[in-house]
């Protein structure tokens, strides 16, 4: 698959400052070694951020590979719509978007780091 920039920049900078506001850093990766850049981090948590377009395609295997690598929480950012139950299904817990209760969300990151 290739990746546009515009399929993932307003997200990812989103999710990289929703974070960075609580003091976590983001270390981001991309498409082709997310799963190598995931174990290299040494992070327990990891976001996906991209298009509705590509969720549809690729989230659910994505937060299924990311889980097996090691990941003890998978963040999505963008609200789910109508894929909820097979985002949740594929271990997908918290989605991060506009008006989503950041304390709470922060509050529960520490709790799992």
């Amino acid at each position: 698959m290739s990746w546009r920039a515009s399929d993932f920049n307003a997200r990812a900078s989103f999710a990289k400052s929703l974070f960075e506001s609580g003091g976590i850093e983001a270390v981001q990766g991309s498409g082709d070694n997310l799963m190598k850049r995931f174990k290299e981090s040494g992070a327990k948590l990891a976001c996906l951020c991209s298009s509705d377009k590509v969720y549809a395609r690729e989230a659910t295997q994505a937060a299924e590979a990311l889980i097996q690598a090691g990941a003890s929480r998978v963040y999505l950012a963008g609200k789910p719509g109508t894929d909820r139950a097979a985002l949740e299904k594929a271990g997908i817990r918290t989605f991060l978007h506009q008006g989503c209760d950041t304390l709470q969300i922060l509050n529960a990151v520490y709790d799992e780091i």
